[in-house]
């Protein structure tokens, strides 16, 4: 399924696929990214990060985007982009935090520190811990945000399953 998404992508544009480890299957998760790697070592379109570091940034044009699945920093996350990413913090306007770990919708767009943080939702289906924890409430569901190189973001776009 991963396959050919990125192979729809791909149609359209260059694809850049970064894994961003959750605290749930860290080692199933760095061996797709590894196979995926490895499926697209000839496709010049198409890029794959496989380091498993905890938090990945990517400069596009104007806007410096952090990924992390955001179990693991607490309130260290508003300063750590700065520190981590200093000469793409000072080369950008815009700077975005997009985190995963509770697997619901909250885009209330905070911002803090110079950096709007945004959690996003899951599309994983309801499991035993799950249901027994009592998380039953969250649709699951996917955002896309679209971002001017220049402008950071323009637009965000909701899909539920």
């Amino acid at each position: 399924a991963i396959i050919k998404v990125i192979d729809i992508l791909n149609t359209a544009a260059p694809v850049k696929v970064i894994l961003v480890n959750g605290n749930h299957c860290r080692a199933e998760e760095f061996q797709m990214a590894m196979l995926l790697e490895a499926y697209y070592r000839t496709i010049d379109a198409v890029t794959v990060d496989a380091n498993p570091y905890p938090r990945k940034y990517d400069r596009i044009g104007n806007t410096l985007l952090g990924y992390t699945h955001g179990s693991d920093e607490k309130g260290r996350i508003d300063g750590l982009m700065q520190v981590e990413a200093a000469e793409d913090w000072g080369a950008t306007k815009n700077h975005y935090w997009l985190l995963g770990h509770l697997h619901h919708l909250d885009v209330a767009l905070k911002e803090n520190f110079g950096v709007t943080t945004m959690v996003l939702p899951a599309l994983t289906q309801m499991d035993k811990w799950t249901v027994t924890s009592g998380y039953t409430m969250a649709k699951a569901s996917s955002v896309t945000f679209i971002f001017d190189k220049e402008k950071g973001m323009e637009d965000i776009k909701f899909f539920y399953v």
